[in-house]
């Protein structure tokens, strides 16, 4: 993806659903939002478009195009739960890919930080992806929706990164936490690094090649489910949360 490109899926990876779905399909006119004056700061848009309701259908066609450009290869690194806190869940890492992909010659390796080095190296030759896309390596078995239980999937928090390798090469990485004095092994810029929330692509393949982009903080850990569900299907505290909200950024 180019600068431009990036600029834009930035804005509205997250706000598409919120401020396109009224003025598009309803034909209601919503009030005039933020993301319009970001937009005015993008050089090509502010000069061969106008910034009025009835482009709402332009953007959105723009947008869904970006979706298309960055969507995700054979397999990529989707969601990563690794600090459960007090959720009553286990660590794990979810691969998001082409279904029934076989996963011989594929690892995960997380990547120390402090100086580099590989640890928790766990092989998923044998395995492959569930015919719903997703395959999910857990610590334990009170992950949901497991479909290989190693405990190496217990990787540290931040600043750490996680890759994905194949018998090629590396196939994707993400690294969360600040990295000012760390190794940074992950794509473009770190992601967030949280206790007790998992990091997810949002929505689920979404890949930018980078981290700070594709990926968000869930309030909700979905393990070998979607990222963008109306209501999670993990307990927390015996109650059920919606999981629209996400964390971006920590002030």
């Amino acid at each position: 993806m180019n600068k431009i490109q990036k600029y834009i899926l930035s804005i509205f990876q997250k706000r598409f659903l919120t401020f396109f779905w009224i003025p598009v399909f309803t034909g209601m006119t919503p009030p005039k939002l933020s993301f319009q004056r970001k937009l005015e700061s993008v050089p090509f848009l502010a000069k061969n478009l106008k910034l009025k309701t009835e482009n709402y259908l332009i953007f959105f066609i723009i947008f869904l195009l970006i979706q298309l450009n960055a969507y995700a290869g054979d397999l990529v690194i989707n969601e990563v739960f690794y600090d459960p806190g007090d959720t009553g869940i286990g660590c794990f890492v979810e691969l998001y890919g082409k279904p029934n992909l076989k996963l011989d010659g594929y690892r995960l390796a997380g990547i120390n930080g402090n100086g580099g080095a590989e640890y928790n190296v766990i092989d998923l030759s044998g395995q492959k992806v569930s015919p719903t896309g997703y395959f999910v390596v857990a610590e334990n078995k009170f992950v949901p929706n497991a479909n290989l239980l190693d405990s190496k999937a217990d990787y540290q928090n931040g600043p750490d990164s996680i890759e994905l390798w194949s018998k090629e090469g590396k196939v994707d990485a993400v690294g969360y936490g600040d990295f000012t004095k760390a190794a940074f092994k992950g794509e473009g810029t770190p992601t967030l690094d949280l206790s007790g929330y998992s990091i997810g692509r949002r929505p689920d393949g979404l890949d930018s090649n980078d981290n700070s982009i594709d990926f968000v903080g869930l309030a909700i850990p979905s393990p070998g489910k979607s990222n963008m569900p109306a209501i999670a299907g993990i307990e927390r505290k015996g109650k059920l949360t919606q999981t629209w909200a996400y964390i971006k950024h920590i002030r």
